[in-house]
């Protein structure tokens, strides 16, 4: 008897409903402390892919002897982001085609090879294809973290072990701050930070590669898992059921039409990609302002307003903006979106004395503010994105929040500081400026994105719709 596509998918998705909950048994039958174990080295690979995020701009001034310019030095920043752009592109399919365990163990293998290759030539093309291919390795531990959480996590535990996975990261970047910092001082030079890290990354990948497979690739109950293709086998019969007919190019473009039309949603995420221009420019060039701008030129003092800027003020705004929005009722509220243009008008505000001071008391507390209600954002606004979607559009959407994030927001940031410094030779002047200053873009978003949600429903009843 022919079935339709609609039938074919109603009998895939009773299947995968078998199939996943006899999946949740075998690995609820895995012993927690063996998967426990295998989370604190992903929370370790998380820390160490962050790590040299931190040690490039603690090494601006030894850099500078190596590329002349600060454009060049801005590009070993953004350059990373390209690469995980391309990572995530191939990810997917890798995933699915390789076993995982290898994946990983290979993608670490290859990220410390790259890292020890990074100090070692000199060539400035050279440079900057290594930084790409560096994004690319990491973007496999990045990506496929939520989905092993989702999977092998403790049950009741995977939305803690997910937010974990995702706070470690200014920890890396912390972390190879200092110890770039303290190499320099100790007169090793900022290879040594490169060096330690790379010694570190393999031996994480190392321990990776002596985890059984089943901790990883859990094919069982005769479900193939590919990317074209679903094959369940149950009762002695087969179904299987291609998506390539399933989704056509057509229907791809319909969802990308759909969702440009849903105004909350790309103002918002609009919004949230300047906010990520401003804190990855401040990470990633504060230090060598301190040092050029506001005369601080000890290398410990800069770790210290370093740490008290980057590390402290966005972590202390995600967690009272995560803690005052449930408070208020959650993200789904019409109030969370006027609470993220009130906070985010907050930061605007106080970003505009902070290229204009030169005492560095009051730079680093105008700075301060600046991350605090910026990161106090974060949390609400990541909700609104995927909540203010129908429920059919909300993987897609997460795909495109993704994407814009990183190519206006991640990417472009270190390398237009440096531009700027180089045009103007003013050491950066008028690239923190600028930084500081693009914050209003994202408020402009904020505000006509908070005018249409109060005119529109409860995202609760759009999403039953």
């Amino acid at each position: 008897m022919y079935k339709t596509p609609i039938d074919l998918l109603s009998v895939s998705i009773l299947s995968t409903n078998y199939i996943n909950e006899q999946r949740n048994q075998e690995v609820r039958a895995l012993p927690q402390k063996t998967r426990w174990r295998i989370y604190i080295l992903f929370v370790l690979s998380n820390i160490l892919i962050s790590f040299d995020h931190g040690s490039i701009p603690a090494s601006t001034k030894p850099l500078h002897d190596l590329v002349k310019s600060d454009q060049a030095i801005g590009l070993f920043g953004s350059l990373v982001f390209i690469g995980n752009i391309i990572g995530a592109c191939i990810s997917f399919y890798l995933i699915n085609k390789i076993r995982r365990k290898i994946l990983l163990s290979l993608s670490l293998l290859f990220f410390g090879i790259c890292l020890l290759t990074f100090i070692l030539y000199e060539k400035i093309y050279f440079l900057f294809i290594n930084r790409i291919l560096c994004g690319i390795f990491q973007s496999f531990i990045t990506i496929y973290l939520p989905i092993w959480c989702n999977q092998y996590g403790i049950m009741n535990m995977k939305t803690f072990m997910l937010y974990l996975g995702q706070l470690v990261v200014p920890i890396g970047v912390f972390l190879g701050y200092m110890t770039a910092t303290v190499f320099i001082n100790y007169g090793y030079g900022w290879k040594g930070a490169f060096i330690l890290q790379s010694i570190l990354v393999f031996i994480v990948s190392f321990l990776f590669s002596l985890i059984s497979e089943i901790y990883f690739d859990n094919n069982l109950y005769g479900y193939f898992e590919g990317d074209n293709e679903q094959t369940f086998f149950k009762d002695g019969n087969s179904l299987s059921m291609s998506y390539n007919s399933m989704m056509s190019t057509n229907s791809i473009l319909d969802i990308f039409y759909k969702l440009l039309n849903e105004r909350i949603f790309m103002l918002t995420i609009f919004s949230l990609s300047t906010l990520y221009y401003v804190i990855t420019g401040v990470q990633y060039w504060v230090g060598d302002y301190m040092d050029n701008i506001l005369k601080i030129h000890s290398n410990n003092r800069r770790l210290y307003y370093f740490t008290l800027v980057c590390f402290t003020s966005p972590t202390s705004g995600v967690l009272l903006g995560g803690y005052l929005i449930n408070t208020l009722g959650g993200y789904e509220k019409k109030n969370a979106m006027v609470f993220c243009l009130i906070s985010g008008s907050f930061a605007a505000f106080f970003a505009i004395f902070v290229p204009l001071t030169r005492n560095i008391n009051l730079f680093i507390c105008f700075l301060w503010l600046v991350l605090f209600f910026g990161g106090a954002i974060v949390p609400t606004m990541t909700g609104i994105t995927i909540t203010v979607l129908p429920r059919a559009l909300q993987g897609s959407g997460n795909s495109l929040q993704s994407l814009i994030s990183n190519l206006f927001g991640y990417l472009p940031a270190p390398y237009i500081y440096g531009v700027f410094s180089d045009m103007y030779n003013d050491k950066g002047k008028f690239g923190m400026m600028f930084t500081m200053y693009y914050s209003f873009v994202g408020v402009g978003f904020l505000i006509v994105a908070t005018i249409l949600r109060i005119n529109e429903p409860d995202i609760e009843k759009m999403n039953l719709e």
